[in-house]
């Protein structure tokens, strides 16, 4: 890594105003939270307890830590099925205050400010002692306050399975690695062919939850789940894309793209042509205006049936960005300037330290014209005037020249959003207008064509990370996968992979699904070129994967270790996406995908 010196400002991101900021909260603790969420899943219904609480590795023992005592674990529960290795031996409201005879010594670190963030304290301490427990006999001792008594230090012995260590350049050259790597995937194919005991056929998670399923299962590369791959990739032969499909669609593209992606360069599979063909050519419509801004649905759709825009996301643009790349990169049909615009929104994000992406991307930038980007609702008493070819959701190709009498229904003085709307008539000449439902309009003030961010031109001396890593991931995929348009591309992928690798406490750290971005941002540090980085990296990302262990055999599952009070994880897959994220980590030896370093021949 080396320091940029190319002469020019990048402003740095305003972060999302959707996190919460608080001075001391415990871990994803919003009040209580997280500890009265449920888990939705049904291997934990079936041992009895479904509450959030970390779990301790393959022990039986759910915990918490609290900020009175952020060195040890406080107990929440003990599963007593015969698998439970602390059954009969720990107790709810026992204080767990050290293990192999060690007391733990550091304090968790309570805090959302992104240098206090991460897994060091009693989790990461546990996690080394139960590796060097498996590594040997399997033996496990720990240091117990019985019902939190301070006065009495009791020994507890477990018996845990001895599968050994993680080899030093884990997840290469390492036999737990494969053997846990083995167990996951069939964990994933149990659970495909039964949810909730009954017969299902379908992976679970939302869109993002079975694609990234199925990309573990292709990346493992195991035979044996060739079928139930097979029988996705046809599904998506008479798959058919439009900017008017309806629900939150644009997710579904950006995943789409990849998992079709990684199938045709696969299996190749020329049947996949046509749809990723109509696909390519839909996403830029689904965007603002074509400007690589998504919500989670299609703007035009928005503007079709009448709704209020949802918040520009960053993830559905980064998603977006790395489908497109990926065709690109097939040599199939992509949309060069959407790639160029997405692109530009990153290099807008970045600063000399990081590239930093919160929820969204920063806006377009200062107008030359100096103006504020704002928008405005109308209602025309001649509902026949400024209509388009298309329809509603597109622009009117002769802005306001025809529109007569009007008036405007938003923003109104009551609204807190409220400012002056005497541009709309003042610019009239210069505005854009796009047609909506009936007699309304939308009016777009014309910002003036805003230049195009300089490019970098040295690599970035990357010094720090970042939250929300979700989209930075994908956008170090997508400019490093390959053969980048230019050096320029390289230099901000390889930054974005470097922030990434710099985080691996923040893995989960990220709005509305902390799997996801978990899922993200490993794959993003893996694209890094520096060895000593992804190392320091992935050996802390072992806490991830030994802690996460359930001892019932069925996967590893979620822990409240993000900091975002509204993580859809527990009722989504907290069993399947987190085994699905380790299952990709464990398979990036094999290079079986784009995504996990395979190389970019075409069928």
């Amino acid at each position: 890594m080396q320091i940029k010196k190319n002469g020019y400002t990048i402003v740095s991101l305003i972060l999302a105003v959707l996190t919460v900021s608080s001075p001391v909260l415990a871990i994803n603790q919003r009040g209580d939270q997280p500890w009265n969420t449920e888990l939705r899943c049904y291997y934990d219904d079936a041992l009895g307890f479904n509450l959030w609480f970390l779990n301790l590795g393959p022990t039986g023992i759910r915990a918490r830590i609290t900020p009175e005592n952020p060195n040890r674990f406080l107990v929440e529960h003990v599963f007593q099925d015969e698998k439970s290795p602390a059954r009969g031996l720990v107790e709810k409201g026992d204080m767990i205050i050290g293990a192999n005879g060690q007391p733990f010594e550091t304090s968790h670190r309570f805090g959302r400010r992104s240098n206090k963030r991460g897994w060091d304290g009693p989790m990461k301490e546990l996690a080394s002692h139960i590796e060097d427990s498996q590594g040997e006999d399997g033996v496990l001792t720990l240091m117990v306050h019985p019902q939190g008594n301070t006065d009495k230090v009791h020994t507890v012995t477990l018996q845990l399975e001895p599968v050994g260590r993680f080899s030093e350049n884990y997840p290469y050259d390492c036999p737990r690695s494969e053997l846990l790597l083995e167990k996951l995937c069939d964990f994933l194919v149990r659970n495909f062919y039964s949810d909730n005991g009954k017969p299902a056929n379908r992976f679970t998670g939302n869109v993002h939850g079975e694609t990234q399923q199925l990309l573990a299962l292709m990346a493992s590369g195991f035979e044996e789940y060739e079928p139930i791959i097979e029988k996705h990739r046809k599904r998506f032969h008479d798959n058919t894309y439009s900017p008017t499909d309806s629900g939150f669609r644009t997710w579904n593209w950006g995943y789409d793209g990849i998992l079709m992606s990684e199938m045709y360069r696969l299996y190749n599979d020329e049947k996949l042509i046509k749809p990723m063909r109509e696909l390519a050519e839909t996403q830029p419509w689904g965007s603002f205006d074509r400007n690589g801004f998504y919500a989670h649905r299609s703007f035009i759709r928005i503007r079709m049936i009448g709704r209020k825009p949802y918040a520009s996301v960053a993830a559905i643009s980064g998603l977006q960005m790395l489908s497109q790349s990926m065709f690109r990169q097939l040599g199939l049909h992509y949309e060069e300037d959407l790639l160029e615009t997405i692109y530009e929104h990153y290099l807008r994000s970045a600063n000399d330290n990081a590239l930093s992406v919160g929820y969204a991307f920063r806006g377009g930038g200062e107008s030359p014209l100096g103006r504020d980007p704002r928008h405005a609702i109308i209602r025309l008493k001649d509902p026949s005037e400024a209509r388009g070819p298309k329809g509603p959701g597109y622009v009117v190709p002769t802005g306001m020249e025809d529109i007569t009498e009007y008036e405007i229904v938003w923003p109104h003085k009551e609204d807190h959003r409220w400012k002056p709307t005497d541009w709309v008539e003042e610019e009239r000449d210069e505005n854009i207008v796009e047609e909506l439902v009936g007699d309304q309009r939308r009016v777009n003030r014309y910002l003036g064509e805003i230049p195009p961010p300089s490019e970098p031109t040295e690599p970035y001396e990357t010094t720090r990370s970042a939250k929300f890593l979700a989209s930075i991931g994908m956008g170090a995929l997508a400019m490093t996968i390959g053969d980048p348009p230019r050096d320029a591309w390289r230099y901000l992928g390889e930054h974005a992979a470097n922030t990434c690798a710099l985080g691996p406490g923040n893995i989960f750290d990220g709005h509305a699904e902390s799997n996801m971005h978990s899922f993200w941002a490993i794959l993003g540090a893996a694209r890094t070129s520096d060895p000593e980085l992804l190392r320091e990296f992935l050996d802390y990302v072992k806490i991830f994967l030994i802690m996460s262990e359930t001892h019932d055999g069925n996967g590893l599952i979620l822990q409240p270790w993000g900091r975002d009070w509204a993580d859809q994880g527990p009722r989504w897959g907290p069993r399947t996406l987190p085994s699905a994220t380790a299952i990709m980590l464990l398979s990036l030896p094999k290079q079986r995908l784009i995504l996990t370093g395979g190389e970019i021949k075409l069928p």
